[in-house]
C-alpha cells in the first residue's frame, strides 16, 4: 500500500512539473502567460494594483476601475495565428477578444463635454477634463455597462531560457490592447 502511495504521489509530482509549468514551446509560454490574466493569477494581480497605486484616484475610484479591469481579465479570449521561432527567440502573433473599454472611454468623453451641467455647475474645456474628478468618476462608471468586445493582434516576443520559453516584457501598445483601450 504504502509502495502505491509513494508511486502516486510521484506521478502527481511529475504530471504537475513540481510546481513549476514547462513551456517547452513559444505558443505554451504565451497560453500560460494569458491564462494567468484569464485566471487572475497573484502575478497578475501584483502588477494591476501596483499600476494602480500610481492612478490619481480616491479609493472608491480606484477599487470600482480595478474591478472593472479585473472583469477584462475573465473576458479575454486570444487564438494563436502564427509562431516563428529562430534558436533562442521567438515571436507568437495572437489575435485578442476584449472588452472594448476605449469605445467605452470615447463616448464618455462625448456625453461629458455635451452634458457638463449634469456633473457641475461650471463648464470646462474639452482639454481640462481628464484631470476632473467628476469625469474620471463617470467613465469608470459606465465601464460596468461594457460588453461590446474589440479585436486586436498582438506579436509576443519571447526568449528561450534554459528548456523553457519565456514572454518577455511588453510594451505600452500591448498593455493597453489586452486591457482594451488601444
Amino acid at each position: 500500500m504504502k509502495k502505491i502511495f509513494v508511486v502516486g504521489l510521484l506521478s502527481v509530482l511529475l504530471l504537475s512539473g513540481c510546481g513549476k509549468s514547462m513551456n517547452n514551446t513559444p505558443e505554451e509560454a504565451v497560453e500560460e502567460y494569458l491564462n494567468g490574466y484569464q485566471m487572475r493569477n497573484s502575478s497578475v494581480i501584483e502588477k494591476l494594483e501596483e499600476w494602480m497605486m500610481d492612478q490619481d484616484m480616491d479609493d472608491e475610484m480606484k477599487n470600482d476601475y480595478q474591478n472593472s479591469l479585473e472583469k477584462q481579465y475573465q473576458n479575454l479570449s486570444y487564438e494563436i495565428i502564427q509562431t516563428d521561432e529562430e534558436e533562442d527567440s521567438a515571436t507568437v502573433e495572437v489575435e485578442i477578444k476584449v472588452l472594448d473599454y476605449q469605445s467605452s472611454f470615447q463616448k464618455s468623453r462625448e456625453y461629458f463635454l455635451n452634458h457638463q451641467e449634469e456633473f457641475m455647475e461650471n463648464v470646462v474645456e474639452e482639454q481640462d477634463i481628464d484631470n476632473l474628478k467628476e469625469f474620471m468618476e463617470y467613465k469608470i462608471k459606465e465601464l460596468s455597462g461594457v460588453e461590446d468586445m474589440a479585436t486586436y493582434r498582438i506579436v509576443f516576443e519571447l526568449e528561450k531560457n534554459g528548456k523553457d520559453w519565456e514572454v518577455q516584457e511588453i510594451d505600452r501598445d500591448t498593455f493597453l490592447k489586452l486591457y482594451g483601450l488601444y
